[in-house]
């Protein structure tokens, strides 16, 4: 593809439909985490209300991310095309980007990098979600210019 050419809408409809499956695998991966950081076994470093939350909110965040990977993937094709288009698809695209861009912004520079000093595991997924957020953000970005 050449320099300045605008590329065809099923290129845009397959990062799109990535973005979604990623989502939903991310979903998935949510059922194990609580298990996965001992949140159930760490009765005496948080109470039991604080332990329920993490929990629940986990759950939640797994079911809001299966949910708008379905949505991506399902309707990449209205999602990737270009102006004039419904206002919904270009709503749902800038919230994608902002909340996205915010996810990054706290994966970087928010959470603290002594959280994975010595933890090889998690200092790949660190930086493997940050290609994540980072992959995202473009994806629904580049869809988001096509439309404005």
């Amino acid at each position: 593809m050449g320099a300045g050419v605008v590329p065809d809408v099923s290129e845009v409809a397959v990062h799109l439909r990535a973005a979604g499956a990623l989502l939903v695998v991310l979903a998935a991966c949510h059922v194990a985490l609580p298990f996965g950081l001992t949140w159930p076994e760490d009765p005496e470093d948080k109470s039991l209300l604080a332990r329920q939350l993490l929990v629940v909110h986990t759950y939640y965040l797994g079911l809001i991310y299966g949910l708008l990977g379905a949505a991506c993937w399902i309707l990449a094709d209205d999602l990737a095309l270009v102006a004039p288009v419904e206002p919904t698809t270009t709503a749902l695209l800038i919230g994608a980007v902002v909340v996205w861009g915010v996810r990054l912004v706290v994966e970087v520079g928010v959470i603290d990098p002594v959280l994975w000093n010595g933890r090889a595991s998690t200092k790949v997924g660190h930086y493997a979600l940050i290609v994540l957020w980072s992959y995202l953000v473009v994806v629904f970005g580049w869809a988001l210019f096509r439309q404005i």
